[in-house]
């Protein structure tokens, strides 16, 4: 009994300590430095959305800015932050700024759950290879989240790790304000 308790407590922790990255955003910047797609153009890729439409690179030339979140179906921080994801799309939907999650477990059916149950309808996508290479492998921590301008190119600006409304709202204004 004492060795099954113990495997379950080293499941436990080895779980908790992988695959989710931080949770404060500040905290999170000074941990992880330096956006490491910063400048970088998302080049040519066509992926899926939940529902099976094509989406490509060309959805970045439709908005000014596009703030892609990374993130998985087995990651709580993820999830948790979904709701200020779909907020923030409601909040900016006439500013040319659009959301799009990239599920990076491309776990479809799990996806469609948690985001039905968090009732959000912005885009989410499953990846193909070039999006992966391109975006997802450069991260070692889910959730991540990226701005791109209406060329593609990657902004220095990004969150390493889960993030609120107020927080994310505030840096989209921020990077609005400062294209104007």
């Amino acid at each position: 009994m004492k060795k099954l308790i113990i495997l379950v407590l080293c499941i436990l922790l080895i779980g908790g300590l992988s695959g989710c990255g931080p949770t404060n955003i500040d905290e999170s910047i000074d941990e992880f430095g330096k956006n490491p797609l910063s400048k970088k153009v998302i080049s040519n890729f066509s992926a899926k959305d939940l529902e099976g439409n094509e989406i490509t690179n060309e959805i970045f030339k439709e908005n000014d800015l596009t703030v892609i979140n990374i993130w998985g179906t087995e990651c709580p921080p993820c999830i948790e932050e979904i709701p200020e994801l779909q907020k923030l799309q409601d909040e900016v939907k006439d500013k040319k700024v659009k959301v799009i999650g990239v599920v990076g477990d491309k776990d479809i059916e799990a996806a469609k759950k948690i985001l039905s149950t968090k009732k959000a309808n912005y885009t989410n996508i499953i990846p193909d290879e070039n999006l992966e290479k391109e975006v997802v492998y450069n991260f070692d921590y889910i959730p991540a989240t990226i701005f791109v301008n209406s060329k593609g190119e990657v902004l220095d600006t990004f969150i390493p790790g889960a993030t609120n409304f107020e927080s994310i709202k505030t840096i989209v204004e921020n990077i609005l304000s400062d294209e104007n």
